[in-house]
């Protein structure tokens, strides 16, 4: 089978799937959550013509509601299209590349960067970067400019080693080869990352919370993570990704089930046979069958709703092999704009003394219904944590440093919902794969742990590769 027919808009006649309704028809991938592989497979899949159903578990969605606001979950900027390829190429495929290109705005003034010593921004002119860096450090001003500028240039470089690369992720003996000596190739040819002074410890930082992945950024994984977006970030676009990637399954003919406010929650993953067979919601009886499982969440979330004891130990076992020890840990603020001093950009990385960096975005701060709430900002506060406390009082302190006196003019604040792994290469070299197939026959994983190292780059590459192993798993499924 290569997709299936088409399925009717839902309407007054035709429900979705929701609680309390039953499935009328077999789809041909069931997805599980939000991250953001699988749903770019999904929405990808949706597009060719495939059914699919998508259930967000829980996890979470772009924006969640607290304190009668509306705030962002989920942290990082982006880069703009033209500076991913893959993003670029998805988006052009589903048809959104318009709209992205309209609503993803360049941060104003680009990253600022808050050290001990200095408050340097990196526009994204050559020439003002240079202009910035000799203002802030003086003498030393050109030697980092050469050194931000090698940096810069290692993207362009990295693109055109891509144009020749094996599969990613990999999937298979033989290709897991081509990817392993693809890896250190361009590895090599692209040179070290190299560089200790505090502005270049604090860019590594900011690798590591844009790449997800510990240790030090190789040339090559710092090329497609941190780079596309450090030198000129933008907002994603409106509502988000994992907005525009459900709305983009809807509008092909797919269904999508759980809303910011109103998550669906799976009961149980259906095995017959040791084959995946579907899904049950909580509250219903009937099982909405697929042919094909997509996970797209940690695989921890899902193995417990697997009732054979074997293949719920071989899915723990897997999830294991890519270990993560600490988390991005989000924080939201909404502040009075008295808060904001001058000359703070709206987004900055606030450099902490455990030599990670706390980044801060801004935007106007929304009511539940998102409407701009006169006189009030909203700050997402992220950073590498491995302790929830520990994490919390940093953040404080890198907001104390950013905005003195912010505690008088905080009106709310709240927990963001997200925890995303920062996971840890087992040979210590990246990109860090897990395989897209899991122990579980037709259960395939699109989740973020399937390509860390190359941040948001890496989730639309993942998505594509993902989309097309599907379709031929699809394809061998019989009725």
């Amino acid at each position: 089978m290569k997709g299936g027919g088409e399925i009717p808009l839902p309407d007054a006649r035709t429900p979705p799937p929701g609680r309390g309704s039953r499935p009328t028809r077999l789809w041909d991938v069931v997805v599980i959550g939000n991250d953001l592989p699988g749903l770019v497979a999904a929405a990808l899949l949706a597009k060719r013509g495939l059914r699919i159903l998508h259930v967000d578990h829980g996890a979470p969605h772009d924006r969640h509601t607290s304190g009668g606001f509306r705030l962002q979950s989920l942290p990082m900027p982006s880069p703009l299209p033209r500076a991913s390829r893959s993003l670029h190429a998805v988006a052009e495929e589903l048809g959104v590349l318009p709209m992205i290109g309209r609503s993803m705005a360049p941060f104003p003034g680009g990253l600022q960067i808050l050290l001990p010593s200095a408050r340097i921004a990196l526009p994204p002119s050559a020439d003002a970067r240079a202009a910035e860096l000799a203002r802030a450090f003086g003498a030393a001003g050109p030697g980092l400019a050469r050194e931000v500028e090698r940096l810069r240039a290692l993207a362009d470089r990295a693109a055109g080693l891509f144009e020749d690369a094996p599969p990613l992720p990999a999937s298979g003996l033989l290709e897991r080869w081509k990817a392993s000596r693809f890896i250190g190739r361009a590895t090599g040819e692209l040179g070290p990352v190299a560089g200790g002074s505090p502005l270049l410890l604090a860019i590594a930082s900011l690798h590591r919370l844009s790449s997800r992945l510990e240790g030090g950024p190789s040339a090559l994984d710092f090329s497609r993570a941190t780079a596309p977006w450090l030198f000129e970030p933008a907002r994603p676009p409106d509502g988000g990704f994992v907005s525009m990637l459900r709305a983009s399954i809807r509008g092909h003919r797919g269904d999508t089930l759980g809303e910011p406010d109103a998550p669906e929650r799976i009961e149980e993953v259906s095995i017959e046979r040791g084959r995946f067979a579907g899904i049950r919601l909580e509250g219903q009886g009937a099982i909405h069958r697929g042919r094909i499982g997509l996970v797209a969440c940690p695989l921890g979330a899902i193995a417990p709703l697997i009732a054979a004891p074997r293949l719920r130990a071989a899915l723990e076992r897997f999830d294991e092999r890519l270990p993560a020890e600490r988390h991005v840990a989000t924080w939201n603020f909404v502040l009075s704009e008295e808060a904001i001093p001058p000359g703070l950009g709206e987004l900055a990385a606030v450099a902490g003394d455990d030599g990670e960096v706390t980044l801060l975005e801004r935007e106007p701060a929304r009511d539940e219904d998102g409407r701009i709430a006169s006189g009030l900002v909203a700050v997402k506060a992220s950073r590498i944590a491995a302790d929830e406390v520990e994490a919390k009082r940093r953040v404080d302190a890198a907001l104390e440093e950013a905005m003195p006196f912010h505690e008088r003019h905080l009106r709310h604040q709240a927990r963001a919902p997200s925890r995303q792994a920062v996971h840890r290469a087992p040979d210590g070299r990246a990109p860090a794969t897990l395989p897209i197939r899991s122990p579980v026959s037709r259960l395939l994983v699109g989740n973020a742990a399937i390509l860390p190292g190359f941040g948001l780059e890496g989730t639309f590459l993942a998505g594509g590769r993902i989309a097309a192993l599907a379709a031929e798993a699809v394809a061998r499924v019989k009725l």
